[in-house]
């Protein structure tokens, strides 16, 4: 009899547990294929434009408090942000790009725009914008340089055996940005009849000319040392 109560019991505990293994199951199923259906619902979600539009407002507000850390930007203005993906192309085209690499951001705003690294969280460029009232993609205008200035070296030699010759025709034209004198010195001899002006390195000299009598040549005269300047002004007695 006692062995029949030991059987039932067995039976009764194993049952117990089979009962709380289905119910442990059934909960993990259940917990499994409710999150199963949330992820489909979100995916589902997420593919609709009005989501695609929240991912994308989103990640712009993302992108321009990463800035705001480093410049102002205006508060009343919601900027363009796109990936750059070709950034070797683009160099090409405009050489507001050329600092820049692929996966940095550009942020066109109407008066301005910025290129911004992600990666290193730095700026990597600012520039003027214009935008067309027929709405076309906005073009980056590269800053306005000032004309570049050809600027003439020369060194003056006195050969007219006047002291100081040299130096005082250095003062006139100091105050002219096109001409840098590179040096003074007295000419190999002091008997030069003539003012002569040799044009070693092939400038426009025609702004020297004007107003100065000097004769104009292409190599140095005889006895006069090399000179490292675009024009050598051998200073004579006339």
């Amino acid at each position: 009899m006692s062995k029949f109560n030991e059987t039932m019991k067995s039976a009764k505990l194993w049952l117990t547990i089979s009962i709380v293994l289905l119910i442990v199951l059934g909960a993990a199923f259940a917990w499994v294929y409710l999150g199963y259906r949330s992820a489909q619902k979100q995916i589902s979600y997420l593919s609709t434009p009005e989501a695609q539009k929240q991912l994308a407002e989103q990640e712009i507000s993302d992108i321009v408090n990463k800035v705001k850390r480093h410049m102002q930007l205006s508060e009343s203005d919601t900027p363009s942000v796109a990936t750059i993906a070709d950034v070797e192309k683009l160099s090409k085209q405009q050489p507001f790009f050329q600092n820049a690499a692929n996966g940095d951001k550009l942020l066109v705003y109407k008066d301005k725009a910025i290129i911004y690294s992600v990666d290193k969280d730095l700026i990597i460029n600012v520039g003027p914008v214009t935008i067309d009232d027929s709405q076309k993609p906005a073009s980056v205008e590269e800053p306005k340089q000032e004309e570049k200035i050809d600027v003439i070296s020369i060194e003056i030699r006195n050969g007219s055996g006047v002291a100081g010759q040299a130096s005082t025709y250095a003062e006139t034209l100091k105050g002219n940005s096109k001409y840098n004198i590179i040096k003074t010195a007295d000419a190999a001899k002091t008997d030069y009849a003539e003012s002569v002006i040799v044009n070693l390195g092939n400038k426009d000299i025609s702004g020297l000319l004007e107003g100065d009598k000097f004769k104009e040549s292409q190599v140095l005269p005889e006895g006069e040392k090399p000179s490292l300047a675009d024009v050598l002004i051998i200073l004579g007695n006339k």
